[in-house]
């Protein structure tokens, strides 16, 4: 099932900065793998984890911004900026006593992790072409697990990013 991101996405898109995080928290870490660009080129994942903590639930949006392990030590340029990479969403949705004795499920979740393919170069000697694939699950509240509703959405950085579940933080 495509579908098209949310407007507020848009703010997700490119790195999270210093003074932009809201009312999350921001980690920066690194990947424990490498990605590869071109023959003998390669880049490293910066991830930037937003999390959000509330009564009965919480948030963590993670994206990643793919630097070649060639740039410059003051270069700021990234193969790819701000791509969605991870996410997991729980909202608590039974409030009495009673909801909880009769729910099959108390709360609204989602996870979602990206995949990446890579495709032959358009020229020889040329970078690869990044094909992204988003993969997400949503469990709704007052369900049981099998009404789990699990998606697949490609994408590519030029086109625009996945629903990464619900947008991000708001």
């Amino acid at each position: 099932m495509e579908a098209r991101p949310p407007a507020r996405l848009h703010r997700l898109r490119g790195s999270v900065k210093e003074g932009e995080a809201g009312n999350g928290e921001v980690a920066r870490t690194l990947a424990p793998a490498l990605y590869p660009l071109a023959d003998g080129r390669w880049a490293a994942a910066v991830l930037q984890r937003q999390s959000e903590s509330y009564s009965g639930g919480g948030a963590s949006f993670v994206t990643a911004d793919f630097v070649p392990l060639d740039a410059k030590p003051q270069s700021t340029i990234a193969a790819y900026e701000g791509i969605p990479y991870s996410c997991s969403r729980m909202i608590r949705a039974c409030f009495s006593e009673k909801e909880y004795k009769t729910s099959k499920h108390c709360h609204d979740e989602s996870s979602g992790s990206l995949r990446i393919a890579y495709g032959e170069p358009a020229k020889a000697g040329g970078p690869y072409d990044w094909q992204f694939t988003w993969l997400q699950s949503d469990w709704a509240a007052n369900t049981p697990a099998s009404a789990t509703v699990s998606t697949r959405q490609r994408f590519s950085a030029s086109e625009g990013s996945a629903d990464f579940c619900g947008g991000g933080p708001q």
